[in-house]
């Protein structure tokens, strides 16, 4: 039986006894552990996105009192995530129980003994429990073949909506892939991309997400597009839908800003999308371009109970077309509304905020929240009255064909 590997590192300022250590792993295979030196000024997100670390070893006495006051702080955030081994010397072990409240859960005691440091080993193999089996997560995918109808701001939004409504995980996807543009709406400068994920793609799981996508301050986990125009290549059909798959399991919502260009990486995602919301404005160009985008989806043979439309900017003075034209031209309901507040959106485009903290007067945060309700519940409403009006229209059947 193949042992399963373990991505170990070690923190310590004492080369010897990483040398020793990863010697120790060399020569014994069975242990199925790979040790690699990892330097202390490193942040969390470099050390999972580098490493992938499924072990942590800390050599406690290679340290300086600042140095491990700020490796501490450090692993204090990853301690629940990946198991933390202290190793210590003679003289540090009475304060074993010390470095068991910074989260240590084992001990390897110096000079290093080889059978000591097999059962960590195996005690870390047997207190590691499969990951519990979970709903996967939901996709909604926001796109229009036009640009300029508000479609980014309405997917920031929505997301940051449901994340406050649910406290679940929820990320937030941007699939513009030459023309990306959440960090700017959101503020937020990425230390990851795209890019860094797809090169370490074998090495994607719920560890290695929560070191590279951890939570922002708006409560959400941001992936920004490539930053280079010329890495978009790369990313090819295989590697989003293995993205996704991982995403799918680790994420509880994901939205994605498809953009205006429905691209075969972007067509890989809304086939696992639970809903495509096309965002519109009542401006005829507007319904137009979204009228291409219906007749594209129905093309791709989407089920039309997959496909609901958004209007923005209701109640513009610019909107040309009344709503019951509107539902002439596209043949769809509308899922939601969202008032034309220019003055809060720009304020909140403005200051990289979302609406809800930008704008606490827009009418636009009660309906961004009445949105992430309707998602939460997935639309049950409509499906209820959709299933009203069926069982209507059979009422009415053997009424008049008895």
């Amino acid at each position: 039986m193949e042992v399963q590997k373990i991505n170990a590192i070690i923190f310590s300022n004492d080369y010897k006894n990483a040398q020793t250590l990863e010697e120790f792993f060399r020569k014994h295979p069975e242990s199925g552990c790979k040790l690699d030196l990892c330097p202390l000024k490193i942040t969390t997100e470099e050390m999972f996105l580098r490493y992938g670390p499924q072990l942590i070893l800390v050599d406690f006495g290679s340290f300086s009192d600042e140095e491990l006051q700020h490796l501490i702080s450090k692993l204090e955030k990853v301690g629940d995530i990946v198991p933390l081994v202290g190793i210590l010397t003679p003289e540090l072990k009475p304060h074993a129980l010390q470095f068991v409240k910074y989260g240590m859960r084992d001990f390897i005691e110096l000079p290093v003994q080889e059978k000591e440091i097999l059962k960590v080993i195996q005690r870390f193999r047997r207190s590691g429990t499969p990951q519990s089996s979970r709903k996967l997560g939901k996709v909604y995918t926001f796109l229009n073949f036009k640009g300029g109808v508000g479609n980014t701001f309405v997917t920031v939004n929505t997301a940051i909506s449901v994340a406050k409504l649910t406290k679940k995980r929820v990320l937030l996807w941007d699939m513009a892939l030459q023309a990306g543009d959440i960090p700017f709406f959101l503020n937020y400068k990425p230390e990851f991309s795209l890019m860094d994920i797809s090169h370490n793609i074998d090495r994607v799981d719920d560890k290695y997400l929560r070191g590279v996508l951890p939570p922002t301050e708006h409560g959400i986990s941001i992936l920004p597009a490539p930053a280079r125009i010329e890495d978009i290549e790369q990313l090819t059909s295989p590697i989003i839908e293995k993205m996704l798959d991982a995403f799918m399991v680790y994420f509880d919502y994901i939205f994605i800003d498809g953009g205006y260009r429905l691209t075969d990486q972007l067509i890989s995602i809304i086939d696992n999308s639970c809903h495509i919301f096309i965002t519109s404005t009542l401006e005829l160009i507007s319904l137009r371009s979204a009228s291409r985008c219906l007749e594209f989806l129905e093309q791709l043979k989407y089920s039309p109970e997959k496909i609901k439309i958004i209007i923005n900017r209701y109640s513009s003075k610019y909107e040309a077309i009344n709503l019951s034209k509107a539902k002439e031209i596209l043949r769809y309901n509308f899922a939601h509304f969202f008032s034309n507040d220019y003055a809060g959106a720009c304020q909140s485009v403005n200051m990289g905020q979302a609406i809800i903290n930008a704008a606490h007067g827009s009418p636009l945060n009660a309906q961004f929240k009445d949105f992430a309700k309707k998602i939460e519940a997935d639309f049950q409403s409509e499906k209820k009255d959709m299933r009203m009006f069926l069982g209507f229209k059979q009422a009415l059947k053997k009424v008049i064909h008895p």
